[in-house]
């Protein structure tokens, strides 16, 4: 009778070992679930800074008659225009070049001197995949300067 008593015993602690962990793993996925899916930020940004920049490029082989096609206020996005990296400042055409400077103001994520928008990598001399509004660029675009404003 006494070994049946000591062997429910035991069983109970296991059995309640088990209950908590398993109340962690569901709590810890559903913390998961809020900070990524409901929050909107990536597991990936913790421990970093979020501030805003300001970061130009440049787009090379730009024919001229699509130089009116990007407008100061319009939207950055990446190539498949799924995500906002940011809105147009300023925009110098370069003739000569056919190449056009931009300025794109966004918020980041910092952690040292790399910088992420949208979870894209943005870093000095960088090539950058994006699009406009009315402009897709066909020709090399590379972040020139990035500076926290």
């Amino acid at each position: 009778m006494t070994n049946k008593i000591n062997l429910r015993k035991s069983k109970k602690v296991s059995f309640n070992l088990v209950d908590v962990l398993i109340t962690l793993v569901i709590i810890l996925y559903l913390a998961y679930i809020v900070y990524v899916h409901v929050l909107g930020h990536s597991l990936s940004n913790i421990g970093s800074e979020k501030v805003e920049i300001e970061y130009s490029i440049k787009i090379e082989n730009v024919d001229p008659e699509y130089y009116s096609k990007i407008k100061v206020g319009d939207i950055a996005r990446t190539s498949d225009g799924t995500k906002e990296l940011g809105v147009i400042v300023y925009i110098s055409p370069m003739v000569q070049y056919r190449s056009l400077t931009v300025i794109i103001r966004s918020e980041a994520y910092t952690k040292g001197e790399s910088f992420k928008v949208e979870d894209k990598k943005i870093g000095v001399g960088e090539e950058l995949k994006l699009r406009f509004l009315n402009y897709a660029p066909s020709g090399k675009v590379t972040c020139t300067d990035i500076k926290v404003v």
